[in-house]
């Protein structure tokens, strides 16, 4: 038979017959380019599949079948090379299957001490100590605060207001500011898809970014009680997995102008971070109920870029007079090349952005005016940045660059 028919009978395809043939597994009669397949061939082919099956590897298969040429079953000394293969084979088998059933008892105590029931739920509110820190975001005045639900050290609930009319109610520890400016054009990220839809070679990128930013910060000088801010949460939050390299000692203040978002982080921090002091502001813009010169460090995670897709004010300078005369801002800044394709795309998907948004010259231009940049560092850049909410505009083979940088306010 041709070998169109053997691999019909055999189920084995045509390119693998003729692998099989080249390593000398079976060796068909040939006239010229073609091969005539017989009974021991076809007997051969199942004996491979057979095996496979079983796990043994080509080599070893090529030893039984040369057992099986050589003998006819009957010699002791064949017969005996034959059932000491099996047996080897057997106990590989057997210790896989030992390394197997450890890994499932592994990763069944890894799902039992993960599960959401492990999680003790504590609940954080508003820290007494930052009432220090807030202030009226219309006339600046001192906000008062009434009808408060509180303990010695949180406010879980109540109402921010001052005499200018301007009031913010807390609730569960959160302040939900009025909202007053559309969400056309984004969504609150609920299921972190962000992150859960990075491709490997982006989320890379990112821990190094992490890494240089805890480096730089732990670097700075030492503030007893320093405040450190982070808005945006909704496209990256750097504070969230590196709490534990900045000091205990630190108080926090946390935006985003999505209250799901802002919920949603702080079940986690209470979870995983109990002791912390955390402010934590639900509003849809950046006037917020902060004094000015409240800010020691400000964490700049993607929020220059996310911030100029929807507005037209620089974000460092627009956060300025919220930091200290000496304060530091700390960040990674997102760019593409400037012809690049994700340019446009940018641009269609978001009315209200910055025209030269995520392009290296509209950082490197404007950060002077209130800043003087200490350092920076180029992190490289990844071509795929996945379906991910932040990135939608990013056209898969475009260059999307990382650089880090530390400034201190002017």
């Amino acid at each position: 038979m041709r070998i169109g028919e053997i691999s019909k009978l055999t189920g084995v395809n045509i390119p693998t017959i003729r692998y099989y043939i080249s390593i000398g597994l079976i060796v068909p009669e040939q006239s010229g380019s073609q091969f005539f397949f017989n009974e021991d061939d076809v007997a051969s082919l199942n004996t491979i599949t057979k095996f496979k099956n079983w796990g043994f590897k080509l080599n070893d298969i090529h030893r039984i079948l040369t057992l099986k040429r050589i003998s006819t079953g009957v010699e002791s000394e064949e017969y005996g090379d034959y059932i000491s293969l099996l047996f080897d084979h057997k106990k590989e088998l057997l210790d896989e299957r030992s390394r197997i059933q450890q890994s499932i008892d592994e990763i069944e105590e890894e799902i039992s001490s993960r599960g959401e029931t492990a999680f003790s739920e504590k609940c954080s509110g508003l820290p007494l100590r930052m009432l220090d820190l807030t202030a009226c975001p219309i006339c600046g005045e001192t906000l008062g605060i009434k009808d408060a639900d509180m303990n010695i050290r949180y406010i879980y609930s109540g109402t921010l207001h001052c005499q200018c009319g301007f009031h913010a109610e807390i609730r569960n520890g959160i302040i939900y500011m009025p909202e007053n400016e559309s969400k056309e054009h984004d969504k609150p990220d609920i299921n972190r898809d962000v992150y859960r839809s990075c491709p490997n070679e982006l989320m890379s990128l990112i821990q190094r970014s992490y890494n240089w930013m805890s480096t730089e910060i732990h670097l700075l000088p030492a503030v007893r009680n320093r405040v450190v801010m982070e808005t945006h949460l909704n496209s990256f939050f750097y504070l969230y997995k590196n709490f534990k390299y900045l000091n205990p000692d630190d108080i926090f203040i946390i935006q985003d102008k999505f209250p799901e978002v802002v919920e949603l982080y702080k079940k986690y921090i209470d979870r995983i971070q109990g002791g912390l002091d955390i402010m934590y502001i639900a509003s849809d813009s950046l006037h917020l109920p902060l004094k000015s010169g409240c800010v020691d460090l400000l964490i700049d995670y993607n929020s220059t870029n996310e911030h100029a897709i929807f507005s037209d004010t620089f974000y460092p300078s627009r956060m300025r007079p919220f930091l200290k005369k000496d304060a530091y801002l700390v960040g990674t800044y997102f760019y593409f090349q400037p012809m690049s394709k994700s340019l446009k795309q940018l641009r269609e998907s978001y009315p209200r952005n910055q025209a030269a948004n995520y392009t290296h010259d509209y950082f490197f231009n404007n950060i002077s005016n209130d800043y003087k940049l200490i350092k920076q560092k180029p992190l490289g850049y990844s071509t795929d940045s996945g379906e991910g909410l932040t990135f939608s505009f990013h056209k898969t083979d475009d260059k999307l660059f990382m650089n880090c940088y530390a400034a201190k306010a002017k």
